[in-house]
């Protein structure tokens, strides 16, 4: 698989050089009534969510997680997320959305899940340094299922 990063540039015989501008296509149908993040694409779904936070406001997803249970996440909220590694080991981090869900309290850290959650843009100190408002994506759960570990527990951002 390509990096999304790469810019691709075509040399001719002349010298002249002419980059390749298509839009790389998402992995998932952000048109779809749900969207369904293949887990092997959570990272660029990621991304492209802080990126382009419009994109997805109102709409519902579904994707496998990680259950980050924090303070940081705000009252009766969790951060579903996953594992991702830039470039090496050394800089593996987490990385989630808050997710308001009533029950969050049933859920154990680290376990595995597959969420349906809507997404709103609003203020969350969770955003705060990271979006020039504080303003980010905040899920509403809709639907928790237990999941298993995917053989890949650690996404990448290409």
């Amino acid at each position: 698989q390509a990096s999304r990063r790469c810019d691709i540039a075509y040399e001719f015989g002349d010298g002249s050089v002419a980059y390749d501008d298509i839009p790389d296509p998402l992995p998932f149908d952000v048109e779809a009534p749900v969207i369904e993040i293949p887990a092997e694409f959570f990272g660029i779904f990621y991304m492209d969510c802080m990126d382009d936070m419009q994109k997805y406001d109102g709409k519902t997803v579904r994707f496998l997680a990680q259950v980050c249970q924090t303070p940081r996440a705000g009252k009766d909220s969790f951060v579903p997320g996953r594992f991702a590694m830039t470039c090496c080991v050394q800089d593996i981090q987490f990385v989630g959305f808050p997710c308001r869900y009533d029950a969050y309290k049933t859920l154990k850290q680290r376990d595995w899940i597959t969420l349906t959650a809507k997404v709103n843009l609003k203020y969350h100190p969770i955003y705060k340094g990271q979006t020039p408002d504080s303003t980010g994506p905040v899920l509403t759960a809709v639907k928790v299922e237990p999941a298993e570990k995917p053989l890949d527990d650690v996404v990448m951002f290409s």
